[in-house]
């Protein structure tokens, strides 16, 4: 169901070893300077901004970006933009960890907790449960577990998914930094990008693939569909320069 594993398919074959994720100089350098137009999963202004602030050196790393930029509730961020990057982030089955150590629960009670702290939503009973464990603990362990968890609210989210997005996005990029022709030309192909599509087709064509054909060929290309190329011709230049860009 991801479209990034189609564009990745479409590059490299279906036999894909998601496991294998070398440190990869190119790749990497890649990463760090922001350069992730056409990775699918990782390609919005918000993701780079965490690309060059946190300079992904493994997979981990590459997680943490994917994973600090999708918040579990968007309405409780004062903006989009507004990322705390220096406060530490923890992923929801960390929060079940600490919380199940500190507080000496099982993990479904853990759970019940994590959710209630990531939405900011409690019912009565399940507080005064939670506020009473809190209060038995010692003040120290009450401080480390309430300052590692604060921003749980902000940034909640499964650490498996973030790692197997970070694969995905590692293959992408690596395929981007050492085979870009065939990389842009699944692009085209397969990505669903939140830019205009003229972005996709610049890059593509900085990179020495041949745009005008691909345009003509809309069986070729996903994006350009026969009913979409219709609705382009009927417009004037200025109106698809308007609209498309180009």
């Amino acid at each position: 169901s991801s479209r990034g594993i189609s564009q990745l398919i479409d590059i490299c074959g279906k036999k894909i070893d998601f496991r294998y994720c070398p440190y990869d100089e190119k790749t990497y350098h890649l990463l760090q300077s922001g350069d992730n137009i056409g990775i699918t999963l990782a390609e919005s202004p918000l993701m780079r901004k965490a690309l060059l602030k946190i300079k992904p050196k493994n997979i981990s790393d590459i997680a943490l970006c994917l994973a600090i930029i999708r918040p579990a509730a968007k309405d409780a961020r004062v903006q989009d933009n507004d990322i705390d990057f220096d406060t530490k982030f923890v992923y929801d089955d960390d929060a079940i960890r600490l919380l199940s150590k500190y507080l000496k629960i099982d993990d479904d009670l853990s759970d019940k907790f994590r959710r209630c702290l990531s939405k900011n939503k409690w019912d009565k009973k399940i507080k005064e449960k939670y506020d009473k464990l809190l209060n038995s603990i010692s003040n120290k362990d009450k401080l480390y577990l309430t300052t590692t968890l604060k921003n749980l609210r902000y940034y909640s989210f499964c650490k498996s998914h973030s790692y197997s997005y970070a694969q995905l996005v590692y293959k992408l990029a690596y395929q981007k930094a050492h085979n870009p022709a065939k990389f842009w030309r699944s692009t085209l192909k397969n990505n669903h990008s939140s830019y205009r599509k003229w972005v996709h087709l610049y890059e593509a064509a900085r990179n020495g693939i041949n745009v005008q054909n691909i345009i003509n060929k809309s069986n070729d290309c996903s994006i350009y569909a026969t009913h979409r190329r219709k609705k382009f011709n009927g417009l004037s230049q200025v109106e698809q320069l308007k609209k498309y860009g180009y």
